[in-house]
């Protein structure tokens, strides 16, 4: 069982990298708020700066986790 469980965090995980990246992008005007408000760079010329990228990626995975883990549960 652990295996299988490894097998479907790494899915997820893998899973997460495309949806966060379009997460990202879709939210630049969120970006470029937060980088108007606090000073922090959050959107560059060429699109959302990296943590901007790891935090969607982020959210989509403990998304998809939190479904898997509910489904393999349940």
């Amino acid at each position: 069982m652990p295996m299988r469980r490894l097998g479907w965090t790494l899915l997820a995980a893998a899973a997460s990298l495309p949806l966060g990246m379009l997460l990202a992008f879709l939210l630049m005007p969120v970006w470029v708020w937060i980088e108007r408000t606090s000073g922090i760079e959050a959107a560059g010329h060429s699109g959302p700066a990296t943590w901007c990228f790891l935090l969607s990626w982020a959210g989509w995975f403990a998304l998809l986790l939190a479904a898997l883990r509910r489904r393999l549960r349940g």
